[in-house]
């Protein structure tokens, strides 16, 4: 039988799979997109960071699937199925610990695959961030160029399940 302790347990295990054929939808975090540190577009991968998530998160790691965002402040993302104006994305869910952080935040940052936005245009958007696959855990880099070579195998292999 499906629960919500199952759907919890999958979730923290990062079986996202499973989560979304519990729930009959893909899971979503939402949230208001909000200025980072910059890394990811100094590494020419620019990232749209999710703040004010109350949902609970998955076991870090890299996941694909897609974006919403606003059209205007009162818009909601439809929560029971994927919006038909979602785009293809992938994910970053965790502390980032190639960045050896002494308290590294949790954050929750998306790279959109499809569109063309300028260096400010989605701050204060509200979003939703649909997981439909999980693509690998969470590690850590000996060094930057390391970690922008599976960032590009991780796009990579998004664009390749979301096409």
């Amino acid at each position: 039988p499906i629960s919500s302790t199952r759907i919890r347990s999958a979730l923290a295990a990062g079986e996202i799979d499973n989560v979304n054929a519990m729930l009959g939808r893909p899971y979503m975090l939402e949230g208001r997109i909000e200025r980072g540190d910059q890394l990811g577009r100094q590494l020419g991968v620019p990232t749209a960071n999710l703040e004010g998530v109350t949902q609970l998160l998955p076991r870090f790691g890299i996941f694909a699937g897609y974006v919403w965002l606003s059209d205007d402040e009162l818009s909601m993302p439809i929560v029971t199925r994927l919006d038909k104006k979602a785009v293809p994305a992938v994910f970053s869910v965790g502390i980032r610990p190639s960045l050896h952080s002494v308290a590294p935040p949790v954050r929750v940052e998306a790279h959109l695959l499809k569109g063309a936005y300028g260096p400010d245009a989605l701050y204060g958007k509200r979003a939703g961030y649909y997981l439909t696959h999980r693509l690998r855990d969470e590690i850590a880099f000996s060094d930057l160029e390391a970690l922008k070579r599976q960032m590009a195998t991780d796009i990579a292999e998004a664009r390749r399940l979301l096409t």
